[in-house]
């Protein structure tokens, strides 16, 4: 928005300026204050509907499930849902809630363990899901209590995985980079 707003006066005022005269104090000022106003409301409405294309991009267009490296474990691999779910990652509270959500997978079984989650989470990386962060960040990533206390959550973990993997915020989202 604030780059329309730039690019629209910038524009406004060069188009007055080199534009037949005569020219005047205030109508270079209208000239360029209409043009700010609607570089504001285009360019924000470009951003709105670049980040609104994205993800209606992401829930519509066919998607498909690259083969997985050959070393990723397969107790991870069978726990990945369908082709191009959206991975759901957070406390346990806050991602139960998505458990049922058409097109999001969530980490769900008895056998869970540490290693298991990291191969989850390296399983959405190799298959370039997106993934939705189901909780607030802030106050989630050090273990308050119990014998992990003052350690970082798994979350903290998962979000740390991904990030060195060059995933990248959008919204609730972390995006896969792009090839």
């Amino acid at each position: 928005m604030v780059s329309g707003t730039a690019s629209g006066a910038t524009g406004g005022a060069y188009s007055y300026l080199t534009g037949k005269g005569p020219h005047s104090v205030g109508g270079f000022l209208r000239a360029t204050t209409i043009s700010a106003a609607t570089g504001a409301v285009t360019g924000g409405a470009g951003g709105a509907f670049g980040h609104g294309a994205s993800t209606l991009g992401l829930k519509l267009l066919p998607r498909h499930q690259a083969t997985p490296p050959s070393g990723l474990p397969t107790e991870a691999h069978g726990l990945m849902g369908n082709p191009g779910d959206e991975v759901v990652i957070g406390r346990l509270p806050d991602t139960a809630v998505a458990r049922d959500w058409p097109g999001h997978v969530v980490l769900q079984t008895d056998d869970w363990t540490p290693q298991l989650n990291r191969d989850f989470i390296q399983a959405a990386i190799d298959y370039q899901r997106p993934v939705y962060i189901g909780s607030p960040i802030e106050g989630n990533m050090i273990q308050e209590a119990g014998e992990y206390a003052g350690r970082p959550t798994i979350f903290a973990e998962e979000l740390e995985q991904l990030r060195e993997a060059g995933f990248t915020p959008d919204g609730d989202y972390l995006l896969p980079p792009r090839s």
